[in-house]
Order: structure tokens, then sequence, then C-alpha cells
């Protein structure tokens, strides 16, 4: 053989361990990690907006540190995506105390394949002249198909003395001094 080809031959060689020594020592990293970086990369990517990326989540997530029902709601906020909440709905309205002035409705969920896991509910209250303000309540909730959930949060910037005995807005276009509600928004994972 001449000495050029085992000078090609020793380059080869040592460029070979250079990369067996480094698949090794990237090995090593990855099983003193758990691997848990990749596969939680992996599962937010492949699995968005899925109830099988929630249980994966969960699954990677688990620590005697936190609960449960803390990590399934960190987890489906991160695979949550936007939901048309017409399939969410039911009766409520607003209910006031001495502090405050809170939301409460029994949400209904409708849809099939999807598990509602934050909702944004909005009020509005027409005055005697007719101007309407909007107030807003939000909360993660977890609704399953064909499930009901009892929502109360308190409605931010709605004062109780702000709030009189008000009916609620049968016809909101000719109705003054009244109530109405909704679903504004909501968020979710679809059931696959």
């Amino acid at each position: 053989m001449p000495p050029y080809r085992i000078e090609q031959v020793k380059a080869w060689v040592i460029r070979l361990k250079n990369y067996v020594i480094l698949a090794l020592a990237c090995a090593l990293a990855l099983s003193l990690s758990g691997f848990k970086p990749i596969l939680q990369a992996y599962n937010s990517s492949v699995r968005h907006g899925t109830l099988s990326g929630v249980v994966k989540c969960v699954e990677l997530s688990s620590s005697d540190l936190i609960s449960s029902e803390a990590t399934k709601k960190v987890c489906a906020s991160k695979h949550e995506v936007d939901i048309r909440p017409v399939d969410l709905n039911g009766r409520g309205g607003p209910r006031k105390d001495k502090l405050d002035v809170t939301m409460v409705a029994s949400l209904q969920n409708k849809h099939q394949d999807t598990i509602f896991t934050w909702v944004e509910l909005k009020l509005g209250v027409k005055d005697e002249i007719g101007t309407e303000s909007f107030y807003s309540a939000q909360s993660r909730i977890w609704v399953e198909p064909d499930t009901t959930y009892e929502f109360k949060a308190i409605l931010e910037g709605l004062k109780p003395e702000d709030f009189g005995e008000m009916p609620h807005c049968n016809d909101a276009s000719e109705q003054n001094s009244c109530w109405s509600w909704g679903v504004a928004l909501a968020r979710g994972v679809i059931v696959k």
C-alpha cells in the first residue's frame, strides 16, 4: 500500500474514533437527563392540541413535589388550542355579595371530541341610557364531552354597589338597565 494511502486510513480511523467518543458523550448526557427534554419537545411538537399530548406531558412531568391535579392543569395549558365556544353553553349570571360580583354558570360541553381547559365569560351591563360596559371572568376548567362544569369566578372591575337589581336582557337591542352574558373565549384539547 502506498504511504499516502496509509496516512488517509490513519486520518479516517482518528476521525471515526472522535465520532465514537462524541456519540458516547451524547449518549451519556442523554441518559443522565433521562431523555425527558427530548421527549417533552417531541411531545409538544407532535401532539400539541390533543389529549394524548396532555397525557404524555403528565407522564413525563409527574413528581412528588407537585400534585397530579396541578400537573394536569400545567400540561393542559401547554397543549391547549383556541376552540369555538359555541359548543360550551349553559345557564348562569352574576351574583353579588358584600365585596364582589361573581359570575356563576353551569356550563355544558356539547362537543363530542373536545375537552375544554380554559374559558372566559363576558358580562355586558347596560345602564339606564343604554351605554353598555363589559366585564370578564376567566378560569382554568376541565370539562369532558357531555359533562357539565360549575363555573364561579369574580368579575374584575365590577363592584356590588355599581350592579343594582337588574334583570336579564331579554332583547338587548330594546332594553336598558339589564345584563347579558356569554362565553367569549374557550381553549381546550381534542380527544384523539
